[in-house]
């Protein structure tokens, strides 16, 4: 009989036009799973774009290899020009971040990977439903993740999928679930689907700042389990859980009201673009052949700190994503992790001017006429 995990997992991989999937309990977690699918061994060195979050070193350190930080272009994706400079044999994979669902310099990228020998991983965590040259990113590497945590394009409170464009990959992919995989527990498949009812309720700007307070403040106390675990106890055993059957149904849910909500983050990033260049601000231009369904719509500013403050006086959601190269980690977390500051000076830079604009549920034309006044105030 075929279970609603197999199900989600047909129909996702249809979805991306992947030749098979696989649904885990969080994104890093098929990550993880991908690595060593890969062959990738404890000492193997990995790329990893150098303006990220901790879930993606998190998961190459639970691989048991070490994170190469790489810098970035101005489209917030590796820059092939951090490649060009390593050698043959250097890098074991390659993890290809498209950042806000922005496509990089994909071909010249790929080309950098095959020169060095290094396989690829998409991480399309914020990418889904962007094309590149008429194709799903997440189609050109040899597995892809993604992510449905809250802050992604469709969310089931937490999960993950791994997608293969090559079912040849699959047993390989199987074999590492059947040692290292565990089922999701019942509780915490139910816990998230508590959380999932209460969602649709708290998605305003002022809410979230109220329910974020409150949701940090359990997460210190120990009542509840945050997004990053800063403890730095990057140990495999039991790291790896399946998708529970709570998850799965409502990811199957979220898969069929997907293409609507795809429309919309599209029309929206249009009318984001409209406005911005009606208000004189700077608007992020896709690469050729990319037709990109962003997560969030990046702004350059030369005061970003004063940008957010105004923001969250008005309740606006505007977001700073990244706060940090390997966000939201500082000082001794990045070294945990293996981040030097300046090994990656155009990301910094990048990070120290750039707030992002929602394209999801926040969005409103309200939102965005308080939002370009803030940016242009902020400029004069």
């Amino acid at each position: 009989m075929t279970t609603v995990r197999e199900r989600y997992q047909e129909e996702f991989a249809a979805s991306v036009g992947a030749a098979a999937a696989r649904a885990f309990g969080r994104g890093r977690q098929a990550l993880v799973v991908a690595l060593k699918a890969l062959g990738a061994a404890p000492g193997d060195r990995v790329g990893v774009c150098g303006y990220t979050c901790l879930s993606v070193p998190e998961a190459v350190k639970v691989a048991g290899c070490e994170p190469v930080y790489l810098d970035v272009d101005e489209r917030l994706c590796i820059a092939p020009a951090s490649l060009a400079k390593l050698d043959r044999g250097s890098l074991k994979v390659l993890i290809v971040q498209h950042t806000f669902g922005l496509v990089g310099r994909l071909d010249a990228l790929l080309a950098e990977a095959k020169r060095i020998g290094a396989a690829v991983i998409e991480d399309a965590c914020h990418s889904l439903g962007t094309r590149y040259r008429g194709r799903h990113v997440g189609s050109f590497g040899a597995a892809a993740i993604y992510s449905f945590q809250w802050g992604k394009p469709y969310a089931t409170g937490q999960g993950g999928m791994l997608t293969l464009p090559d079912a040849s990959r699959a047993a390989a992919v199987d074999r590492v679930i059947a040692e290292v995989a565990r089922p999701m527990s019942r509780r915490a498949d139910w816990g998230l689907a508590v959380q999932r009812l209460a969602f649709p309720a708290v998605m305003g700007p002022r809410s979230q700042r109220f329910l974020r307070r409150i949701y940090h403040a359990l997460c210190g106390a120990g009542l509840m389990r945050g997004s990053f675990d800063l403890g730095f106890d990057f140990s495999l055993p039991g790291y790896v859980r399946l998708a529970g059957p709570s998850m799965c149904r409502a990811g199957r849910r979220r898969l069929r009201r997907w293409p609507e909500a795809l429309a919309a983050r599209q029309r929206n990033a249009d009318l984001i673009a409209e406005a911005l260049r009606a208000g004189g601000l700077p608007v992020w231009t896709p690469g050729p052949d990319c037709e990109p369904v962003m997560l969030r719509y990046p702004v350059r500013t030369d005061a970003k700190a004063e940008v957010l403050a105004r923001a969250a006086e008005e309740s606006v959601d505007l977001a700073g994503w990244y706060d940090t190269p390997v966000h939201p980690l500082k000082g001794d977390g990045l070294r945990a992790v293996g981040y030097e500051p300046g090994m990656c000076p155009r990301a910094e830079e990048m990070i120290r001017s750039t707030v992002t604009l929602p394209t999801g549920r926040t969005f409103s034309p309200a939102m965005l006429a308080k939002t370009v006044r803030i940016l242009s105030a902020a400029r004069t």
